[in-house]
């Protein structure tokens, strides 16, 4: 009984995830990202139980994750709701947020160590130490 209807729910999830085809071919209006890194600071990481955890697949235990209501106000498309009317979540991009998030990053790390080593750079031709 239960278990047949705990699975049925894992499937109506798992079909959230059903993943588009990422050749160009199939794609239209194919353009860069532009600020990855700020949309990225504005969702919060959270620790939580499940309060049943026999609707979320038997995940007991502490779980790590986002909440819905949270990644609505940033990323609305990433939220649906499912039967019983409850936010579910489909994070469909997130890898290519944190591509460009890291790159963002790296090239105000770069800049960042460029600006030290002309610093040094200066004051050792002022004999300064």
């Amino acid at each position: 009984g239960g278990q047949i209807e705990q699975f049925a729910e894992l499937i109506q999830q798992a079909r959230l995830f059903d993943f588009p085809r990422f050749d160009t071919d199939a794609m239209v209006d194919v353009r860069p990202l532009q600020g990855a890194l700020d949309k990225l600071l504005k969702l919060k990481g959270m620790q939580y139980e499940w309060k049943e955890p026999a609707r979320q697949g038997n995940l007991t235990g502490l779980q790590m994750g986002l909440i819905a209501q949270d990644v609505e106000a940033v990323f609305p498309a990433w939220i649906g709701v499912d039967g019983q009317g409850c936010k579910t979540l489909t994070v469909r991009g997130f890898e290519a947020l944190v591509v460009e998030a890291i790159k963002e990053l790296k090239a105000e790390n770069d800049g960042l160590r460029r600006r030290c080593e002309e610093l040094e750079a200066k004051l050792k031709s002022h004999h300064i130490e």
